[in-house]
């Protein structure tokens, strides 16, 4: 950690900006960020950008060189592995005025930084968030479902700048996961969702989740009968206690085969047979061209 450092005025960290006669007056949470790392803050003065050039034309560099064109990246952790792997093979080169190697700048500058501390300060923000009545709050303009969520009217959610945490009221955390932004995979609450459709059969044909279920899955929960959808969404629940969704999927036929609840068809008149669904072909498949 530098033991000075220079920040333009951000809203975060500078509530008055410095004057000619006022120094500048910092928020709370900065100073407590300040006294945490035990580093010297000065501000920029505003509408100067002069005073911060080296650092604007810092990256600029990086955007030209490692940024252009516009890197293909999975998520925002993968694109800062590569961005730093290119950065460490930069600092081989010869700095334009030192005329040493930038590397070695850089192992002369590390002794006289600061220690960080063991801890890290956490920086988080706190907001109260109404629960729709599908039970779904909306953070970073993306609505995410909580598990249980329908219970609970309002919640509390914890956002730091890459990590969201669900906490209930009383203090029961409901839900942690990346924030939307970090374009991350989310793992869906199958059990909290399927519980939903158990309670209100006909809200399955309605909800935004249901075309994320296999294929097999969504085929067999996709009849009009509400009673049997009932029936198929509880079979469901009780299998995903011991099995995943995608495994469920997999031996779909299986499964079933081995469920008294479903081995005589005569009690669904809707039902097809499953054994030969994947089998069936469209009659002009036939006749399509290579």
């Amino acid at each position: 950690m530098p033991q000075q450092l220079r920040i333009d005025n951000l809203p975060a960290a500078v509530a008055k900006v410095r004057t000619t006669k006022e120094e500048a007056i910092y928020t709370d949470a900065f100073q407590q960020f300040v006294a945490h790392y035990g580093f010297e803050v000065q501000s920029c003065n505003p509408y100067s950008g002069n005073e911060k050039g080296s650092v604007e034309n810092k990256v600029g560099y990086v955007r030209y060189n490692f940024l252009v064109p516009s890197p293909v990246m999975n998520d925002f952790e993968s694109l800062n592995r590569n961005l730093a792997s290119s950065l460490r093979d930069d600092m081989e080169r010869i700095h334009y005025e030192k005329k040493v190697r930038i590397k070695d700048l850089v192992a002369a500058e590390q002794k006289h930084l600061l220690r960080l501390p063991e801890e890290e300060f956490p920086v988080f923000r706190e907001e109260l968030l109404k629960v729709n009545k599908y039970g779904e709050v909306t953070i970073d303009q993306t609505k995410i479902l909580v598990p249980s969520g329908s219970r609970h009217g309002q919640v509390r959610a914890i956002l730091k700048w890459d990590h969201m945490k669900i906490i209930s009221r009383h203090g029961e955390i409901l839900y942690e996961e990346k924030r939307p932004y970090m374009m991350t995979k989310r793992v869906l609450p199958w059990e909290s969702i399927l519980n939903e459709w158990y309670k209100k059969p006909c809200s399955y044909g309605h909800s935004r989740h249901a075309e994320y279920l296999p294929g097999r899955i969504r085929e067999y929960l996709n009849i009009h009968n509400l009673i049997i959808r009932r029936e198929r969404l509880g079979w469901l629940r009780s299998k995903l206690v011991m099995h995943s969704l995608n495994e469920i999927d997999e031996r779909l036929y299986e499964l079933l085969s081995q469920s008294d609840a479903y081995s005589d068809i005569e009690e669904h008149p809707y039902d097809v047979d499953w054994s030969k669904y994947d089998s069936l072909n469209r009659p002009w498949q036939s006749e399509v061209q290579p």
